[in-house]
């Protein structure tokens, strides 16, 4: 059962929707209408579920024929979980009543082990076949693990994330043709957890064998979640050889910024589908607020035919609003001596156009100023229009700059295929700095690029300066990356850890990022081999022309 708060919310949610239009942006009849969520991650407690009564209770309202949850259902192979997912749906679709066809698609976390979070010497995933038959026992699943559904006229193909063996990509391929060929000219839904490679936001690093068997299939609507993205992202939809749409998580969304490792941001979007004569309209909501994005995304058909979501398309038609009344970049040292900068702006007029506000650190070099560190700072986007605060902010480490020295901050507004707005900028010089002890820094920088094919560069450094008790380490690295991966967030990423040395949050700019200072506190982190490292599943150059491992003091 649900807290009455979390019940009283979900109630809000639900009157702030009552009134508003149920028809899509197509014209003429809805000849299905289906409502997508994923990655509910549910949990033992029934409050995590919250947001999926929200989800159900609006399919319910619009009329849903479908409802199609596309992997990680708990957050581990929680039965409780599953339990509270089932209640949230019979509370909104009585046995009673009439009820919609309901698909899943299993994810990864569908058979994670709960047992593993405890004990890490117990295997953390169980076997995926066995889980999803346990889970489909749970909710009752129509369906099997992957199969064929013609609901209405229109065919929906569900896969799994992991086949289980004796089913590989071969018979991936062979139902898609199979389905293709038997609906000649209709569009085939094809439900699988983790999108395509390089299609939707955030897909460079996963479904490189799907990608290649669905560029054959012009039909095909590929359905997606996994990368806990934002509905409201623009670049959640791509249309190239076939066309991706990406899913919106209801629990948090993260994303890759360079320079950034970014912290969860709630999210509770999900999406509705109504296929038309001659359309299909994907409507976006948030279903805590009853936000409704005004722009539904559009798929004429026949499909591709006309390819309004291509990235090529996408790009040469970004619009992006920049600062057009100056507007005002604060800079304030936490403290003096400082041991980090704290920047503070404003967000431009038009948020749901800007995907992240560039925001660099520019300093005299060779006679003209050049960006010396970034950080992107995501937007907002994806927040409905009540809980837009309109002040954006990042902070930057003392490593990254010379005391007495004179700076520039330039914030600059980016949409989501690379346009940039009208930026803004203040000057600023760097205070005096909190104390530190220099333990080990590079003897000899490196002169040329290394080039690195989709691997791991280190550069080692000795374990003893990371040995330190009572001490904060800090590592310090001017860096300059080479990358020819069309995304556009690629590069390496840098950091500091433990086997691996790495951290995914870090990431450098497409082409050449120029010098650029990274700075990675140990925080107190077991280091059993202690080195700077880049990694990216692409090919790219590496230079570094100063590390350096301080204490603080």
């Amino acid at each position: 059962m649900l807290k009455r708060r979390t019940f009283l919310k979900v109630v809000a949610a639900g009157a702030a929707m009552s009134g508003r239009q149920v028809l899509g942006a197509g014209s003429g009849a809805v000849r299905l209408r289906v409502g997508f969520l994923s990655d509910t991650h549910v949990t033992p407690k029934p409050q995590s579920a919250s947001r999926v009564v929200a989800a159900m209770q609006l399919f319910r309202r619009l009329g849903a024929d479908v409802v199609a949850h596309i992997g990680d259902l708990a957050d581990w192979r929680y039965p409780e979980g599953w339990a509270h997912y089932r209640a949230a749906e019979e509370a909104a679709f009585p046995c009673s009543g009439k009820r919609p066809e309901f698909l899943y698609a299993f994810g990864n976390h569908d058979a994670l082990n709960p047992a593993a979070q405890k004990n890490p010497k117990i295997p953390r995933m169980l076997d995926p076949l066995e889980s999803f038959q346990a889970m489909k026992e749970a909710l009752d699943i129509a369906h099997g693990y992957h199969d064929f559904r013609e609901i209405g006229g229109y065919p929906f193909l569900i896969f799994p994330q992991s086949f289980e063996q004796g089913y590989g990509i071969e018979d991936y391929e062979r139902e898609i043709a199979r389905v293709c060929a038997a609906y000649p000219g209709r569009p085939v839904f094809v439900l699988e957890h983790e999108p395509s490679y390089n299609t939707t936001y955030n897909s460079s690093f996963c479904g490189v064998r799907r990608r290649a068997v669905l560029d054959r299939y012009p039909q095909v609507i590929e359905i997606s979640g996994h990368k806990h993205s934002s509905v409201f992202n623009e670049a959640a939809i791509w249309q190239g050889s076939f066309t991706s749409v990406q899913i919106s998580c209801l629990q948090s969304w993260y994303g890759l910024n360079v320079g950034d490792v970014v912290r969860g941001k709630q999210s509770a979007g999900v999406a509705i589908m109504e296929i038309y004569d001659h359309e299909i309209v994907f409507r976006r909501f948030d279903v805590e607020t009853g936000y409704e994005s005004p722009k539904p995304w559009v798929l004429p058909l026949p499909l591709l035919q006309q390819r309004p979501y291509a990235r090529e398309v996408r790009v040469a038609q970004e619009r992006v609003a920049g600062y057009t009344d100056g507007g005002a970049v604060e800079v304030t040292p936490d403290k003096v001596p400082f041991g980090a900068v704290e920047v503070c702006f404003p967000s431009v007029p038009a948020a749901e156009e800007v995907m992240v506000y560039r925001v660099e650190v520019l300093r005299q070099e060779k006679g003209a100023w050049a960006p010396c560190a970034r950080r992107d700072v995501f937007g907002e986007f994806y927040l409905s229009l009540n809980r837009r605060t309109g002040r954006l902010g990042c902070s930057f480490l003392s490593s990254q700059f010379e005391a007495g020295a004179e700076y520039r901050f330039r914030v600059t507004p980016q949409g989501f295929f690379g346009k940039l707005g009208k930026p803004i900028e203040t000057a600023w010089t760097a205070p005096a700095k909190a104390p530190s002890t220099v333990l080990w820094q590079l003897a000899e920088p490196m002169t040329a690029p290394k080039s690195v094919a989709r691997g791991v560069f280190k550069l080692p450094i000795p374990l003893s300066a990371a040995v330190v008790a009572g001490k904060e380490v800090r590592v310090t690295a001017e860096v300059r990356t080479v990358s020819t991966h069309p995304d556009l967030l690629t590069g390496p990423a840098v950091g500091i850890g433990d086997k691996v040395i790495w951290s995914s949050g870090y990431l450098a700019p497409a082409g050449d990022s120029g010098w650029l200072t990274y700075v990675f506190d140990l925080k107190g982190k077991k280091v059993r081999e202690f080195a700077f490292g880049a990694y990216q599943f692409e090919s790219y150059s590496v230079q570094v022309r100063a590390l350096k491992v301080e204490a603080l003091c």
